[in-house]
């Protein structure tokens, strides 16, 4: 899996106790953050019955080209088990599609604009004002440099190699291997805030290596590495 793909966060996680988690760029690094706000469980169970109604847990159409756009994946847990269904395109149309292909995706389009619009769809005052969230858990995504002989330094561009604050990894990591550590604690807060102020850095020195490594804030339900980078090397610091 690379390393970018598990770096990413839902654009949008909605939980049964009111919470609301945001992905959004952060304004002092091009990195994604998380925002949170907070509904009533009641707005909890109206937004599942849109999805419901939205027909989640059914397919969404396939059209020609399909590999070449953006998908979305919906997701929602109900007493009756996990539904999902997975749009290929959010845009209307498309060669290959019918005209009840195109009511499908005009019935997911519309269920992708009200979960976006949370005061537009359940009322200003349900939802409160977005801050920025502190995670307990990060996961670190790490990889070790190792150079060639004509490439003998990390292509910084100029920008700044800085100090990791976290522990070394530990593992000889060879150059196509990759380690996910999950930080916990106070640590975990201190590497979070690190990577969001960090607006340059490409790369990271610990006792002496270079290290690639990005961080992504844990959201409640994922306890770990294993969470979101089974197929890597996993460490568990605390």
């Amino acid at each position: 899996m690379p390393e970018a793909l598990v770096e990413t966060l839902p654009t949008l996680a909605i939980y049964a106790d009111g919470r609301v988690f945001t992905a959004t760029r952060s304004q002092l690094a091009n990195r994604f953050a998380l925002e949170i706000r907070r509904i009533a469980p009641a707005d909890v169970g109206r937004l599942v019955d849109l999805a419901l109604d939205a027909r989640v847990g059914e397919p969404a159409p396939k059209f020609f080209g399909e590999f070449d756009a953006p998908d979305t994946l919906f997701r929602v847990v109900t007493n009756d088990g996990v539904k999902e269904t997975r749009a290929y395109t959010l845009d209307v149309g498309g060669r290959g599609v019918d005209a009840q292909g195109i009511e499908r995706q005009m019935q997911l389009r519309s269920l992708h604009d009200k979960l976006m619009d949370l005061p537009g769809t359940l009322g200003p005052s349900a939802v409160t004002p977005a801050r920025t969230y502190m995670p307990d858990s990060v996961a670190a995504i790490m990889t070790r440099f190792v150079p060639h002989p004509w490439d003998p330094s990390p292509q910084t561009g100029g920008l700044p190699v800085l100090e990791w604050p976290g522990p070394a990894p530990g593992y000889d990591v060879d150059r196509y291997l990759a380690v996910c550590a999950t930080l916990t604690g106070s640590l975990a807060h201190e590497v979070y805030r690190a990577v969001l102020t960090d607006t340059f850095a490409r790369f990271w020195t610990k006792a002496g290596t270079h290290w690639q490594i990005r961080v992504r804030p844990l959201l409640p339900n994922e306890l770990g590495c294993a969470s979101i980078a089974p197929s890597h090397q996993l460490l568990d610091i605390r």
